[in-house]
């Protein structure tokens, strides 16, 4: 009597690689989207908080509060000296929200640093429209430094890497104050 052994044959291991290899092919791909599309978020989000948050600060303080793209990475915290606000429109090394107690859109001595946002680890770049470093709301909440009224002040991220101009986001800012962010092709988002 001949007796069977239970197993898979070499060609049913090798067809089973062959479709996970498949699989894993057609996955990956979209797997890196979705992580890259994650970070894109989550930047975006970032700047959309920092922005919302100082217009509630201008809102609640009764005075200017202003987010300027920061020069370096440094934060406040531990004793590091304090940030400086850049004048290029590059926000991806950071930014920092103060309390503007004389209203003249400049960080000056003894002003009050309420957030700082350190620079996006995602390799993205962050350009805002108009060489516009800064974001000054007045007590109202309106913006102050419009340089690209009566259009919106436009800030673009673009993700690192391949397929970046897909995932591009921009986040719209008008005078009065109200924030919009579009996907790459919508609106002023080109």
């Amino acid at each position: 009597m001949r007796r069977e052994v239970g197993g898979f044959t070499l060609i049913e291991v090798m067809v089973s690689i062959a479709l996970a290899s498949i699989l894993a092919a057609i996955a990956i791909p979209s797997y890196r989207y979705l992580i890259n599309s994650g970070r894109t978020s989550s930047d975006m989000n970032a700047l959309l908080g920092s922005l919302q948050a100082a217009k509630s600060e201008a809102l609640k303080r009764g005075q200017s509060v202003v987010v300027c793209a920061s020069s370096t990475s440094t934060v406040t915290s531990g004793g590091l000296p304090a940030p400086t606000c850049s004048t290029a429109n590059n926000w991806q090394v950071g930014w920092f929200t103060f309390a503007d107690t004389n209203a003249n859109g400049l960080f000056d001595t003894g002003e009050t640093v309420i957030a700082v946002q350190n620079a996006l680890a995602s390799g993205s770049t962050l350009v805002a429209s108009g060489n516009t470093s800064t974001v000054r709301f007045n007590r109202e909440g309106f913006v102050t430094n419009m340089s690209t009224s009566p259009n919106p002040l436009v800030i673009t991220l673009t993700p690192a890497g391949t397929g970046g101009a897909a995932q591009k986001r921009c986040l719209a800012v008008n005078f009065v104050g109200r924030m919009t962010v579009l996907k790459a092709g919508q609106g002023v988002c080109t």
